[in-house]
């Protein structure tokens, strides 16, 4: 139940190429606010927060403002579908004055509206809380969530030049024209076919989700060879450009190529030109729990945990 004082409302994105419009402004100091009440301070940029909320993956009928009687928001929530996996993530944030009696409405408000949307057939549903948010946690285990899995986000601070040389027989080119957008999606997906969570994606969906943010660089997209036959690929994007950080979006490597060193050079390489651009260091997500090897790599660049993130599933 919403606390007395709160209305809901449907967030209203509009606008053209990029959806815009004042509700974002709205979202974006609610999650900022959440994300200070955890950490100390908040990150997430407002062009990831609208981004999000105009998603395709997003059934914006279902999305919500939680408004209090000066019409400041105090709340927001939506739900990201993923029809391939037979899977939703509900996306949940209060400000601090509200989130002890508000996120069990929130996610309340979310669960009902996955069984409204798919009502023929089981759902796992998931949603993270960060590890310092003992609020958000102890809601979704008393709404029947159990923790599965610990991602990181990583970051990396410069304090000398970065060099990146090519293992033998690699080759690295940017991606170009519709032909490499295509072999983009297919490397990704033979990439992290086995990783958690993994489920296929259209290729139009999954380069559209790219093209749509207005921090995108089709200059950051880049194709790594062996031997003449594409094995990896490295996406970057300027989402973190307020903090001075070139932000990896996507870092992947076929299986049969790995072991070579291609990941940690094309890291290198991203790095390299983030710092030719004037950017002070680099940031990424991982999963910590992957079997590929990932988070001993970033380790091994100097890249070191900023935050600690706990993913929740339970069955709907």
């Amino acid at each position: 139940m919403i606390p007395v004082g709160l209305t809901a409302r449907p967030v209203q994105v509009s606008g053209s190429p990029h959806p815009d419009g004042p509700d974002v402004d709205l979202a974006h100091r609610v999650i900022l606010e959440a994300e200070r009440s955890a950490l100390g301070e908040g990150h997430m940029p407002r062009e990831t927060v609208r981004s999000l909320l105009t998603s395709p993956e997003v059934v914006h009928s279902e999305s919500r403002l939680l408004l209090d009687e000066h019409g400041a928001a105090q709340g927001l929530f939506f739900v990201e579908w993923e029809p391939e996996a037979d899977r939703a993530f509900l996306n949940t944030y209060a400000t601090p004055e509200y989130a002890k009696a508000l996120q069990p409405a929130l996610l309340d408000a979310c669960l009902a509206a996955v069984a409204r949307h798919r009502p023929d057939r089981p759902w796992a549903v998931e949603a993270a809380a960060f590890e310092q948010d003992a609020v958000l946690q102890q809601a979704l285990r008393d709404a029947g969530f159990a923790r599965v899995r610990r991602f990181w986000r990583l970051r990396v601070d410069f304090d000398g030049p970065v060099t990146a040389q090519p293992p033998d027989g690699v080759s690295l080119r940017v991606a170009s024209g519709e032909e490499d957008r295509r072999l983009l999606h297919t490397l990704f997906e033979r990439s992290f076919a086995q990783h958690y969570g993994f489920a296929a994606r259209p290729y139009e969906d999954w380069i559209g989700w790219f093209d749509a943010r207005g921090d995108a660089r089709v200059d950051l997209r880049w194709i790594a060879e062996l031997q003449g036959d594409p094995v990896a690929l490295c996406i970057a994007d300027d989402s973190r450009i307020d903090e001075g950080l070139t932000y990896i979006r996507t870092l992947g490597v076929a299986p049969e190529a790995r072991g070579r060193g291609i990941a940690r050079w094309l890291l290198l390489h991203a790095f390299a030109q983030a710092q030719r651009e004037g950017r002070t260091g680099a940031a990424l997500a991982v999963d910590s729990d992957n079997s590929t090897g990932a988070t001993a790599l970033y380790e091994s660049v100097g890249m070191r945990p900023t935050q600690v993130i706990e993913l929740f599933s339970r069955p709907l």
